[in-house]
């Protein structure tokens, strides 16, 4: 998809605006703003042990959250995938999620030849928040990875990365880095 399309105030159970799985995606010079999922992936959700990459070129992506963080729920205010993720000069801002990734949420699958790729080039993020919340049990479960969380993940970053958040905390495949509100 190409060209400045929007994908404004949707609401889903998972991926807000966009939902695929299996497929390559990509997205150029589009804006996603003010989608909400009620599961995972607040813009876009790229469901379980897909085979396809997901690629955003340009663009940005706002203002999108998941608003559950009850059983599970609550991972990726702007993007859950369970597949190889390109990002090359995207925006990401104010984006928010219950319990994992403020922006992003990356699932690969455990075994070093099953673990999802990501590349990122040239992106912001901005004020992405993960914000906790009691689930049904009525217990507390904090929320972690203000920018990026994932499990099994091997990453590439590149040029500009820049995260201002004040998140203080962010996961990437198991590593935390603590008490950073600009990296």
């Amino acid at each position: 998809m190409e060209g400045n399309k929007l994908f404004t105030n949707n609401s889903e159970y998972r991926g807000g605006a966009i939902l695929t799985s299996g497929h390559d995606i990509t997205l150029t010079d589009n804006t996603i703003t003010g989608n909400v999922a009620v599961n995972h992936g607040g813009a876009i959700y790229v469901g379980a042990n897909s085979s396809g990459t997901t690629t955003i070129n340009g663009g940005s992506i706002n203002a999108n959250s998941v608003s559950s963080v009850e059983s599970g729920n609550g991972y990726g205010g702007a993007i859950f995938t369970a597949s190889d993720l390109v990002i090359d000069g995207t925006g990401f801002n104010n984006n928010s999620a219950g319990i994992g990734g403020g922006a992003i949420y990356i699932q690969g699958s455990a075994g070093s030849n099953n673990h999802a790729e990501l590349n990122i080039t040239d992106a912001t993020f901005t004020n992405n928040t993960v914000t906790g919340g009691y689930n049904q049990a009525g217990s507390y479960q904090s929320g972690y990875g203000g920018v990026i969380r994932g499990a099994y993940v091997d990453i590439d970053i590149k040029d500009t990365f820049k995260i201002k958040s004040t998140e203080k905390f962010w996961k990437i495949n198991f590593c935390s880095i603590l008490n950073n509100t600009n990296y």
